[in-house]
């Protein structure tokens, strides 16, 4: 039992970081995505736990960029990088900014947009929104540095007639692919892995308390009839206890006359007749 109890104590941990990794996306994985360009989405009252959609048609541009690196034993084994666009969003006929994240595979498709954003913005095109990409994720909170990052290119280009006015419009979040399906059953695996466990935890818990009970409550074994003080047996529970069977055998044919068959028998069976715990 106590074999068992470790390896469900493990089990929870191993559940209890898989339902940590999927976090507060866990809530939004339940969610009916949010449609960030519906006519009556407000982007302000979007929160970390909603599940959201959005073809992006409109990209002012990159402003970061960020690569993370893959060690194994001290040696670089992959690299792969992410860059931050900014994009509109809307709060009736107020026009707000965000961040959106994408990987590099996407990242030509987030260039080419745009591209023909400033082609429109200039007059140059008339063909905008005719392009999007697709993504369904949540909106994150932005670190202060890449928040900072925006943020410095709303100044450079002179986007706004005031600091106040960019401090209301920009808002300090991003808009980051989240896989719902995986996380939904991420998280559900990892709340029935842990429930299991658990019950198995407790279950072994209240077993060891009642055999360690029942051991303390016994002062006799009875064996084939015949009652012997409990420590009578105390070195044979030992040899038990120590996987020296032989020596077990032996002893308890020593103590009751008990001919080989009948004493491997009753070592077999050894916790119906000396209770210990």
């Amino acid at each position: 039992m106590k074999t068992l109890r470790s390896i469900a104590i493990v089990f929870a941990v191993i559940s209890a970081i898989v339902i940590g990794v999927s976090g507060l996306d866990s809530f939004a994985s339940f969610k009916k995505p949010v449609d960030l360009y519906a006519d009556d989405t407000d982007v302000t009252k979007l929160g970390r736990t909603d599940a959201v959609e959005a073809d992006i048609y409109a990209v002012l541009d990159c402003f970061a960029t960020e690569t993370t690196t893959t060690k194994r034993n001290g040696a670089v084994t992959g690299k792969s990088k992410d860059y931050y666009y900014i994009v509109p969003a809307f709060k009736g006929d107020e026009t707000y900014y965000i961040g959106v994240k994408s990987n590099s595979d996407d990242q030509r498709s987030y260039d080419k947009i745009a591209d023909l954003t400033w082609a429109w913005l200039s007059g140059e095109s008339s063909d905008f929104g005719e392009q999007s990409i697709h993504i369904e994720g949540c909106l994150k909170k932005m670190d202060k540095e890449l928040l900072g990052y925006m943020k410095e290119w709303f100044e450079e280009s002179e986007w706004f007639e005031s600091e106040a006015e960019m401090e209301k419009y920009v808002l300090p979040v991003c808009l980051e692919t989240v896989r719902f399906g995986t996380v939904k059953i991420m998280f559900l695996v990892g709340v029935g892995v842990f429930i299991v466990c658990a019950i198995l935890i407790i279950t072994g818990i209240i077993s060891e308390r009642k055999d360690s009970k029942k051991a303390k409550q016994q002062t006799h074994v009875v064996i084939n009839g015949v009652s012997y003080p409990k420590n009578t047996f105390d070195h044979v529970n030992r040899c038990i206890l120590n996987k020296e069977k032989i020596f077990a055998v032996q002893e308890l044919r020593d103590i009751t006359g008990l001919d080989l068959e009948e004493a491997q028998k009753i070592i077999d069976n050894w916790t119906q007749y000396y209770y210990w715990g």
